[in-house]
């Protein structure tokens, strides 16, 4: 019973929690030229997209880029660093955290916002791309997906 109980628990709190709010879903992409991390050897570089719903009802709500840094190669750990921009520009952050074979935790903050929010979620990947969901205490639950390739 108390297993039960955990897993509702857990069940509900994956279905509250998500990390963006919607934006129309128009305009040109915008890429953020720098990223802001500290000094690391990074091992590869990732691009992608972030947005809400699947298949036909899916929006794309901005871009992603970053770097990452795999620790141990057997199990496929590590840390990344990188840059979110709405798709029409008028937002944008960092977000960093670390990552475990299926799973992902990090810190997202927005320019001009003194607020950083904790994300966590649940990826999938193969050589050359990646697909996850995140969720935070705020906003819908994101997609994310894109590429990945080594340095």
């Amino acid at each position: 019973m108390k297993k039960t109980i955990a897993v509702l628990a857990l069940c509900a709190l994956f279905a509250t929690m998500s990390i963006a709010t919607a934006v129309p879903q128009h305009q040109e992409r915008y890429r953020q030229e720098t990223v802001t991390t500290p000094q690391v050897e990074w091992t590869g570089e990732f691009d992608g997209q972030f947005g809400i719903g699947r298949g036909d009802n899916h929006t794309v709500l901005g871009y992603i880029d970053g770097f990452y840094k795999i620790r141990t190669q057997n199990r496929m750990r590590g840390y990344f660093a990188g840059n979110w921009t709405t798709i029409n520009g008028t937002k944008s952050g960092q977000f960093r955290g670390i990552f475990s074979e299926r799973g992902i935790i990090g810190r997202i903050s927005g320019d001009g916002y003194n607020r950083t929010l904790r994300f966590m979620g649940f990826f999938r990947y193969n050589e050359t791309k990646f697909v996850g969901r995140i969720m935070s205490w705020v906003g819908p639950a994101v997609y994310i997906y894109g590429d990945h390739w080594e340095l």
